[in-house]
């Protein structure tokens, strides 16, 4: 099996920036030495499209997510059922050991691929395509500035709304193919999810506060774990604004009193510092990272269309939001400050609180913006099978997957791959973090005719891509 010339490869990117949903908002933009993912931000080496990519191709540093490196099932509580048991990481500067964000590694392809002679284009929206006619035959690009010929084969990495926009798909794609694109079902059982539906809710969002006394280090030392519990299942508060913190999510700096030096603090470090440690430290606090139907994140945004948002600064209107933020957070942890006889007046209020927010939208093929994974998750005792989560009469998973990874068919090399095509179980979980993407895509090239990259687990290529494609 041979590798294609990469010199004959382009790459229409639509938006200004690489990434979609993984969207790391730089210090240039926050205004601090801080990196934040307000999109995808991790992986289970166990993942290994993207693990082995990006620790055996890319060789990227990178850390655990949680202190101690607990199995990755222990961020999904039962019954619901983590695929992957190696500890979740993510992508660290070498120098600093804070994260440096999850689009470094698609920086980094997009830079070795140029190196090899691909083009690549940003703010390129494609606006619809054109499939070949017979094998073999010529697939139309068609863009703003004009219609662009593929010779070979075409790779559409495009989520489920952004697809259905196209006007070719509904007129050439059989109608029980455009019945399975169209389906986005999200079974919400409540042994999983409680009382709340996902298909119902505002979006996925990620709020982070930024406070110049990391107060949950220096005056509460919890530093570790979640609240509640559970904080996928967040705090409702009285002010209807949702909170369900990660401790340790946020990236945090903090001054060593002995050298004067910036350190990323560790519980040794804090124990060390005694009471010197107060107000030496500054960063982040992952406050709320939920599907639900919440409001006040969600409008800190320019979502859909625009997923990350910001507040900060002094202005009343700004200071107002804050303040709403933080009461919020106070009333939601109120026991754990009782706990440690922490007065919640002491602890100052954030000067900025970010977001990312990546919407459900009511009607997926009119949506335009940028929505959380749209997949097929269907539950037995629910909508029973995906036959019946799409109206598809004997519809399957695997049906599902070797059918949309070829949607205008198999004798036109145009490959669909995105995290949005996926029917399975909903007790299960393959995660979001760009590995159905990347598994996708290489069912595409095993199909292709390409041989498996040196890197990849063997195993996982023959079970995930041989066994699937």
């Amino acid at each position: 099996m041979n590798s294609p010339d990469a010199s004959g490869m382009c790459v229409f990117e639509a938006s200004s920036r690489v990434g979609g949903r993984t969207y790391s908002v730089p210090p240039s933009v926050l205004g601090n030495e801080f990196t934040l993912d307000v999109g995808a931000y991790r992986f289970s080496p166990d993942m290994h499209l993207p693990g082995d990519l990006i620790l055996h191709d890319l060789k990227l540093p990178t850390a655990c997510y949680e202190p101690g490196c607990p199995s990755a099932k222990d961020d999904f509580v039962p019954p619901f059922i983590f695929n992957y048991t190696a500890p979740l990481r993510r992508i660290v500067d070498a120098t600093t050991g804070l994260p440096s964000g999850y689009v470094t590694a698609l920086h980094t392809m997009v830079d070795k691929m140029k190196a090899l002679g691909v083009r690549v284009y940003l703010s390129t929206p494609l606006l619809d395509i054109t499939p070949a006619a017979s094998p073999g035959g010529m697939q139309l690009l068609h863009f703003a500035a004009g219609t662009v010929t593929a010779t070979g084969a075409v790779l559409l990495n495009l989520p489920r709304n952004k697809l259905l926009l196209l006007p070719s798909v509904a007129k050439t794609v059989s109608p029980r193919t455009l019945a399975m694109l169209q389906c986005a079902q999200f079974d919400s059982p409540p042994d999983l999810f409680g009382n709340r539906s996902m298909m119902s809710s505002t979006g996925l969002t990620k709020a982070y506060y930024y406070y110049d006394d990391a107060w949950w280090w220096t005056k509460i030392n919890t530093t570790v774990g979640e609240y509640p519990a559970n904080a996928f299942h967040p705090v409702e508060t009285s002010s209807d604004i949702f909170i369900g913190v990660h401790w340790n999510d946020g990236p945090v700096v903090c001054t060593d009193a002995l050298t004067g030096r910036s350190v990323k603090p560790t519980r040794a470090w804090l124990a060390s510092q005694g009471a010197a440690a107060a107000k030496s430290c500054h960063g982040y606090l992952e406050a709320y990272y939920a599907a639900t139907n919440e409001t006040f994140f969600y409008g800190v945004t320019g979502a859909p269309n625009e997923p990350f948002g910001m507040v900060q600064g002094t202005e009343p209107s700004s200071a107002a939001v804050l303040e709403k933020a933080h009461a919020a957070l106070l009333e939601a942890i109120a026991p754990v400050l009782a706990k440690k006889g922490v007065a919640p007046t002491s602890l100052p209020l954030p000067s900025a609180l970010v977001v990312g927010a990546w919407s459900h939208p009511t009607v997926i093929a009119n949506d335009t913006g940028y929505t959380a994974p749209t997949k097929v998750y269907w539950d037995a005792g629910m909508s029973g099978s995906p036959a019946g989560a799409c109206g598809v009469d004997g519809l399957d998973d695997d049906e599902y997957r070797t059918t949309v990874l070829q949607p205008f068919g198999r004798d036109t090399n145009v490959f669909l791959a995105n995290n949005d095509w996926l029917s399975m179980n909903v007790r299960y979980f393959e995660g979001d973090w760009a590995q159905e993407t990347l598994v996708q895509s290489e069912r595409a090239l095993f199909r292709l005719g390409l041989s498996m990259p040196l890197w990849l687990n063997q195993t996982y290529y023959d079970e995930k891509i041989v066994k699937l494609a």
